[in-house]
């Protein structure tokens, strides 16, 4: 459920300010093809984003279980 909820904000974190800036600044039209490239490609690197942060939590907690596996061991 934390990883769920790490994607979602990195998702969130890029794409909605990202596209807010493009339709308050009027650079880009809502209705012209640009826009929804823009929008498309943002989308793009915010699950890109998502991504990493969750494998980065998937490796941190890999070595925990390795670390916490290997100390019961000894």
């Amino acid at each position: 459920l934390f990883r769920e909820f790490i994607k979602v904000l990195g998702f969130l974190i890029f794409v909605v300010p990202f596209n807010l800036y493009l339709s308050i600044s009027g650079v880009v039209t809502f209705n012209s093809i640009y826009y929804w490239l823009i929008v498309i490609f943002s989308s793009f690197i915010g699950v890109l984003v998502a991504l990493y942060c969750e494998q980065t939590l998937i490796k941190k907690q890999l070595k925990k279980t390795i670390r916490d596996k290997h100390s019961n061991k000894i």
